[in-house]
């Protein structure tokens, strides 16, 4: 049944509740932010009454009663329905108003049409006892929501009621949060302060890895900066002594050992999992409010140029993240750690932006960090051009059919470094490091950063109209 409402009426009334059972009138109308309305009584299992609309005293005097199923069209096949119809606009401020009808069979198009629930009958089951409207509608949103995102194959019920397969994703959201949640802590760090020991900051954390005895956490690098002891609160209660183990403020990652035995440690995705679209859930402790959860979708990928941290190469989320919940997992549908969360909006005007640091480049450097005490980075040994000078070199590459997007090009060669040992020449356009497309400054800086010292990889250039492949034995940074 195709309802039209008219802006007015939803906007005066707002949603449709039903009153507690202890009250005889059964339907209750609930106004902007929760603000009641207005009581409809019951009458010998019938429904009328009469009724306050608007906000300025204007009455809307209403008879209700229930229409049979089969004037309203097939989508509506429930007797617990009532129907209004309000001719004409109504609108709150103006005197009078018109009367409100009820029409039997399809009510005309251009009117105002509101679906009341009724108070079910002593014969009606307990399992009735709540409106239609109020199960069948969160429901159908929810199966559009999911039916846009992974496509209604893959989430089917027997009966195919809306309702079951909402909940059959409310129960898995619920697994993921019990699953994953007792690796997820919330930090405090502790630091002197004029002789005294103070709380600096909070955020959040995850378990990475567990023997029994000793677990290894993660948490963004801002979360424990200054401090010189840590405190970790788990799910069950326990507070616990963290160490840190070290840092690496290139990208925001600390690493932290906790010392104690039932551990639940998360896994960290493989590389390259995060999707565009898939569902996601974020995980932590925002404004101090203990393991809380989240969800939202993948925004995008290889997010850069955002000044949050040295190397960049974030998982964008519109899942709600604030203050606190820095250091926290981002998870996917499997319990994998996608990324650690790290940044919320930019600024006041960017409202559903966070950024979480992708599973590769945590697992590199907590790596790192345990087996050096650092994070150890390739060296390639070129000087770029500034961006003027490189798009000069762009322009005139794409006059000899250069069609890539990069805007790096080399100005200068450190003798005896990776790179003229390679062969890199002055000039070169460079297109992509390891495989990686390069395009500007900071994916440049973070795909050489990727390759492990002493590894060898190749570097893809614009030379003379051309384009020429160079294997490179990556040096380490000192």
């Amino acid at each position: 049944m195709a309802m039209e409402r008219m802006n007015f009426f939803m906007m005066d009334v707002g949603v449709v509740d039903e009153k507690p059972r202890t009250d005889p009138g059964g339907i209750q109308l609930v106004g902007p932010g929760g603000r009641r309305v207005s009581c409809l009584g019951s009458k010998k299992g019938g429904i009328h009454g009469n009724t306050q609309l608007g906000r300025a005293g204007n009455s809307l005097s209403t008879i209700l009663r229930p229409i049979p199923p089969s004037e309203l069209g097939d989508p509506c096949k429930n007797t617990n329905l009532t129907v209004l119809s309000v001719p004409g606009p109504y609108r709150s401020g103006s005197p009078g108003g018109p009367r409100a009808q009820i029409r039997s069979g399809q009510p005309p198009r251009g009117k105002c049409i509101m679906v009341l629930p009724r108070r079910p009958t002593h014969r009606q089951k307990a399992s009735n006892m709540y409106p239609p409207s109020r199960r069948l509608v969160p429901a159908v949103a929810l199966t559009g929501m999911i039916s846009a995102v992974v496509g209604l194959g893959h989430l089917r019920t027997d009966d195919g009621d809306p309702l079951a397969l909402a909940q059959s994703v409310s129960s898995a959201y619920q697994q993921l949060a019990a699953e994953v949640g007792p690796s997820v802590v919330q930090v405090k760090t502790y630091g002197t302060v004029r002789s005294r020991r103070r709380s600096l900051q909070e955020g959040s954390g995850v378990i990475i890895r567990s023997d029994g005895k000793m677990g290894t956490g993660v948490t963004n690098y801002h979360v424990i900066k200054g401090g010189n002891e840590f405190r970790v609160c788990l799910t069950d209660g326990r507070v616990l002594e963290a160490t840190e183990v070290g840092h690496d403020k290139d990208t925001d990652l600390a690493v932290l050992s906790i010392k104690a035995e039932q551990l639940t440690a998360a896994s960290l995705a493989p590389e390259a999992e995060a999707r565009v679209g898939e569902i996601v859930l974020a995980m932590g402790n925002p404004m101090g409010l203990g393991h809380t959860v989240t969800s939202g979708i993948v925004s995008g990928i290889g997010r850069s140029d955002l000044n949050i941290a040295f190397y960049e190469d974030f998982i964008q989320t519109d899942a709600a993240i604030n203050m606190g919940n820095s250091g926290g997992p981002l998870i996917n549908l499997n319990g994998q750690v996608l990324g650690i969360n790290t940044a919320v909006a930019i600024t006041s005007d960017d409202n559903g932006l966070a950024f979480a640091i992708p599973s590769r480049m945590v697992r590199r450097s907590v790596d790192d960090i345990l087996r050096y005490g650092e994070v150890k980075r390739g060296y390639l040994g070129v000087e770029n051009h500034s961006s003027w000078r490189a798009g000069s070199l762009v322009e005139a590459a794409r006059a000899k059919g250069f069609e890539g997007v990069s805007r790096i090009a080399i100005s200068r060669v450190t003798a005896d470094s990776p790179a003229a040992q390679a062969g890199l020449e002055v000039n070169d356009i460079i297109l992509t490091i390891n495989g990686v497309r390069i395009s500007d400054q900071r994916s440049f800086r973070t795909a050489i950063a990727d390759v492990a010292p002493g590894d060898r990889t190749t570097v893809e250039v614009w030379r003379s109209g051309k384009q020429v492949k160079l294997p490179v034995v990556v040096a380490g940074r000192e």
